[in-house]
């Protein structure tokens, strides 16, 4: 990997855990609560006492930043989690049985590809009811036909190496070789697919809760900040300006990373001679 690539890849990664600190104890960092309303200080402008200013309720915006990492980040790694579990089973072992099972796993994963993910989740969000649990279940349902696509691929690919055309020769049962060959070979493209994955999964749940269908006030989260922000963009924009900033910056984390590891997963994406 070339210097400036392996720079990109550690600048993502160093975002991305700096976003999980964040979630996991972003309340202790700051003094102001990210609740108490304060009438006199109602849309006050970045200062020592309030780094990035108060919104319209008078409430500390740093404070919230802080706290509204945590269902970002939260519902990202929860639905991504579940997409990954569910869809990686369901492609190694479809990839490599093949037959009627391919067939059928493949034309439900075209039925959830012809809509939208985002209007999809929108959709089923309307109908459960806004919730961190619903948020992360309907996510992970949106994304789970990405992963069984991403898995399935390459168990084709790995079920035509050498290697395991020696254990069927070896008389090892088909269960054996998905479990001891197929599914630990086909795992680096899923390794850079949950990476790009998590970065999509933030920009959802912040467009849902931008919405009023994901993260409901008063708990905190960079979508419903950015929505309540959005009102006073003339008057107070660093209302809007920040939310926007952290959901770009951790968005743009994700997708560095994801970039290094395909490249370093990867072997064509190598440069040649490496």
């Amino acid at each position: 990997m070339p210097p400036e690539r392996r720079w990109l890849t550690v600048v993502g990664g160093a975002v991305v855990l700096t976003a999980v600190v964040v979630a996991a104890v972003g309340p202790a960092l700051w003094m102001e609560s990210a609740l108490v309303m304060r009438t006199e200080r109602l849309l006050e402008g970045p200062s020592w006492r309030h780094p990035l200013g108060t919104d319209q309720f008078g409430r500390d915006l740093l404070s919230r930043l802080l706290v509204g990492a945590r269902p970002s980040v939260v519902v990202a790694f929860g639905a991504v989690g579940c997409a990954t579990l569910a869809g990686t089973t369901v492609g190694v072992v479809v990839g490599s049985v093949g037959g009627l099972a391919d067939q059928v796993a493949m034309r439900v994963a075209d039925v959830l590809f012809a809509f939208p993910g985002l209007l999809l989740a929108m959709a089923v969000m309307a109908v459960v009811g806004p919730s961190l649990r619903n948020l992360v279940l309907v996510l992970g349902l949106v994304y789970t036909p990405q992963f069984m696509r991403v898995a399935r691929a390459s168990a084709l690919a790995v079920r035509r190496e050498q290697y395991v055309e020696a254990a069927e020769a070896l008389g090892a049962s088909r269960w054996r070789i998905v479990a001891r060959h197929v599914a630990p070979n086909a795992m680096a493209p899923v390794l850079v697919q949950i990476s790009l994955g998590l970065s999509l999964a933030v920009l959802a749940e912040s467009a849902l809760s931008f919405l009023g269908l994901g993260i409901q006030p008063p708990v905190p989260s960079w979508g419903n900040m950015l929505s309540e922000g959005r009102q006073f963009m003339e008057i107070a924009p660093w209302n809007a300006i920040a939310p926007g900033l952290a959901i770009a910056l951790v968005v743009l984390g994700f997708n560095l990373l994801g970039d290094g590891l395909q490249e370093l997963l990867d072997p064509r994406m190598r440069p040649e001679g490496l």
